[in-house]
């Protein structure tokens, strides 16, 4: 059995970091789904009847054909690795503590036009050793509005 995946940012940190956006910004989606299937480690994304294809961001229409008739669908928790960078400066003070950090960009198995961005739970001395391509696992993160986030680890299984 392997060690649970934790996130390099603790869940204080997470929520410091949200109270700094818009306080008027609101989702026109409810994105208690995906939060719920973070906390299960699983990727949750807006999956469009009309046209059969994942979005990200949510939105009320498919970004792609404009259909209102898309529901939340369960894609598991594999992704690759499409690209990645070392976070050296914090964008905000909450931050400073917790800098070097990996942050990725993933592209879900079953949604390959989905791109992700999430904090990858490496070491910092250990991201030298990501690849491009790389096959990724998605597990709960930090606590958000009930659920959870997201982080992507490398993946035991490599096919």
């Amino acid at each position: 059995m392997t060690a649970p995946v934790t996130s390099p940012l603790p869940d204080d940190v997470v929520q410091q970091l949200r109270a700094l956006g818009s306080a008027t910004a609101e989702h026109l989606v409810d994105l208690c789904p995906h939060y719920d299937g973070g906390a299960r480690g699983a990727i949750v994304l807006p999956w469009c009847g009309e046209c059969a294809a994942a979005h990200w961001y949510p939105a009320v229409l498919c970004p792609g054909c404009g259909s209102p008739d898309w529901a939340w669908r369960d894609l598991g928790a594999r992704a690759r690795l499409d690209s990645w960078t070392m976070v050296h400066h914090p964008l905000a003070p909450v931050l400073r503590e917790h800098i070097p950090l990996a942050i990725g960009l993933l592209v879900p198995e079953g949604a390959l036009d989905v791109r992700l961005v999430s904090v990858l739970a490496v070491p910092p001395e250990a991201a030298s050793g990501l690849v491009i391509g790389q096959a990724m696992e998605a597990h709960p993160g930090p606590a958000v509005d009930g659920g959870r986030l997201l982080v992507f680890a490398p993946s035991a299984v490599t096919s």
